[in-house]
């Protein structure tokens, strides 16, 4: 039986953070449960000839697969994995000061 809303106790962000893997991994079982529930709607079990998809279920094996992707964060893609170094301020620095070395060397060489 589901407890009463009131009575379960509260999640700050402080909890959620540390909890992190462990939310995961229980989102990831449900979402696994969802899909399991909608695969039969989806999929030809009994190999039937006049079979058609429920859409319903199309729809929410859709979202399902969607939600689990950003749980993997498979939508984030291979590109953003390393941070750009230049997005650092050490890296912001150096860019900058390798720029004024430049201007600084074409106006001594202008002169």
């Amino acid at each position: 039986m589901d407890m009463d809303l009131s009575q379960r106790p509260r999640l700050d962000e402080t909890a959620i953070s540390e909890q992190a893997p462990l939310v995961r991994a229980e989102l990831a079982l449900r979402y696994q449960t969802l899909w399991d529930a909608v695969l039969p709607g989806i999929r030809n079990l009994e190999d039937s000839p006049d079979w058609r998809a429920d859409p319903r279920m199309v729809e929410a094996g859709v979202r399902v697969l969607r939600n689990l992707s950003q749980l993997y964060r498979l939508d984030v893609g291979a590109t953003q994995e390393a941070p750009d170094p230049a997005g650092t301020a050490a890296g912001i620095r150096e860019l900058v000061s390798a720029q004024l070395d430049v201007l600084a060397a074409r106006s001594q060489g202008e002169e």
